[in-house]
């Protein structure tokens, strides 16, 4: 009976304690990870499901930890471009190109590891589809529910220097993250 007295109190102190954590946690804002089926255009409309204006297309892979690459076997890596990142990998990607020049450095060396970081208070992401030493693209992106939309741009310096354009960027998720997704050799649609 002596210790009945005190579990309310003591009830009461762990909801107390734990409302903030559960406040915080719906306060993250929309969910990133999964695994997208994604369009690069040049011009609208652009839908992931239809490459007709896509100069860029594919699977691009968002994963809610750091991707640990020393566990990957060798035959994984030398499909995934994984050089010139600052910061440990957390999502990768594999896109086919249309030819000639698609005017964009999206999916220059077509299957590659990438980092996505969310910009602080929103559903804004940011990630590149293609980095070298002088040259990169980024894409700035809003999550709405299952779809991704924004911009992604091509920049180099030097003999990498571009004039393009800024992308559409347009993709749906169609299932959880995959690691698989990003060394698929057909990236074709046929989910």
């Amino acid at each position: 009976m002596r210790y009945s007295l005190h579990m309310p109190s003591l009830i009461g102190a762990l909801c107390l304690i734990t409302a903030p954590i559960a406040a915080s946690a719906q306060d993250v804002g929309t969910r990133v990870s999964g695994t997208y089926r994604i369009a690069v255009c040049k011009s609208v409309p652009c839908t992931p499901g239809d490459t007709t204006n896509a100069v860029a297309w594919g699977r691009l892979t968002l994963f809610d930890s750091a991707l640990v690459l020393s566990s990957f076997p060798q035959s994984l890596l030398r499909v995934l471009h994984t050089r010139y990142l600052r910061s440990p990998a957390n999502a990768c990607y594999a896109l086919l190109r249309r030819s000639p020049e698609p005017q964009t450095y999206a999916g220059a060396m077509g299957a590659g590891t990438t980092r996505w970081d969310r910009e602080s208070g929103s559903d804004d992401i940011s990630f590149t589809l293609y980095r070298s030493p002088d040259a990169r693209h980024v894409v700035h992106a809003r999550i709405d529910r299952d779809s991704l939309h924004g911009t992604g741009e091509s920049w180099g310096a030097g003999v990498a220097e571009v004039p393009w354009s800024k992308d559409t960027i347009v993709a749906v998720r169609i299932g959880p993250a995959d690691l698989r997704a990003c060394v698929d050799s057909d990236t074709s649609e046929k989910d």
